[in-house]
């Protein structure tokens, strides 16, 4: 008779995999990594808003996505109850596009020093102490800050591109609703975003499945998040009875900091899924004779 205890040995690498991930978590010091790249994210949120929208103006084909773009991404990334910080945001972008040239070059560099703290987050999670050139340092922060923008950006085109044909129209109704592409759209597109700052940033290889793997399942995470927190916030508003009129700004310091805690646990799977120790020894079947 034969006894196969594969569930018992997945079920053992799952518990050694979670062990190994929280540890990690901690050692690295998430939490507080978190905490400064919010704040850091706070200073940097415009300039790199500004930088991404204005590639949109520079590129004739996306005439009349900026709108679209945006709007994904207050929709998906700002928090329930934001409108207050979305219209400022928008006013600070908008007076951002109007700036000197000096100017620009400033918000190019805080943008920049904003990429150099979180490729620093993102190498002491993978034990990296080597560290870029400033050629390559460059070409980096510049893809991921112009990739991910126009990748949204191509796809919201696609989308709307597709959703116009008549076929996809039809199919559309039989289902009753827009699509299950056009539905999950945002999920999407956190996922890759994730799966490009897991692949991309760390000066260190990272293998594409183990990216993708991470990014998903942050992707979930944030999703979670985002309806747990507009959950929050609209059935106990303590941050609206203390705070009155500016509680739009301490939810939202709130949101960036659960953000970044997600964006890290990712990372530190991403890691994790790389260097995971082997379990103890346990045979996957045992032969009665």
């Amino acid at each position: 008779m034969t006894t196969h205890l594969r569930p018992q040995h997945q079920l053992l690498r799952t518990r050694v995999f979670l062990e190994h991930l929280f540890r990690h978590f901690i050692d690295d010091r998430c939490p507080e990594s978190a905490s400064a790249l919010a704040y850091t994210s706070l200073l940097a949120l415009v300039p790199l808003m500004a930088v991404g929208f204005s590639l949109f103006a520079a590129f004739p084909a996306f005439e009349g996505v900026t709108e679209k773009v945006q709007g994904f991404i207050f929709g998906n990334f700002v928090p329930a109850r934001g409108e207050v910080v979305e219209a400022y945001l928008r006013g600070f972008v908008e007076k951002a596009s109007a700036l000197t040239l000096s100017g620009l070059v400033g918000l190019l560099a805080t943008a920049l020093l904003a990429m150099a703290t979180i490729e620093r987050t993102f190498n002491a999670i993978w034990k990296v102490r080597r560290r870029r050139n400033l050629v390559d340092t460059f070409m980096v922060y510049w893809a991921v800050l112009t990739v991910g923008p126009l990748l949204i950006g191509i796809s919201l085109a696609i989308t709307s591109y597709v959703a116009s044909l008549p076929l996809f129209s039809e199919a559309a109704r039989g289902l009753g609703g827009p699509g299950i592409f056009i539905k999950t759209l945002p999920f999407l597109a956190t996922t890759l975003a994730f799966a490009l700052l897991y692949a991309v940033v760390p000066y260190q290889r990272v293998p594409s499945r183990h990216a993708v793997a991470g990014g998903v399942a942050a992707a979930i995470l944030f999703e979670l998040a985002k309806k747990g927190f507009a959950f929050f916030v609209t059935q106990f508003p303590t941050y609206e009875v203390i705070y009155g009129a500016i509680a739009a700004l301490p939810i939202f310091l709130v949101w960036i900091y659960l953000s970044w805690l997600i964006i890290l646990f990712g990372a530190e799977i991403t890691y994790c899924l790389g260097t995971m120790p082997a379990p103890n020894a346990l045979p996957e079947k045992t032969e009665d004779e």
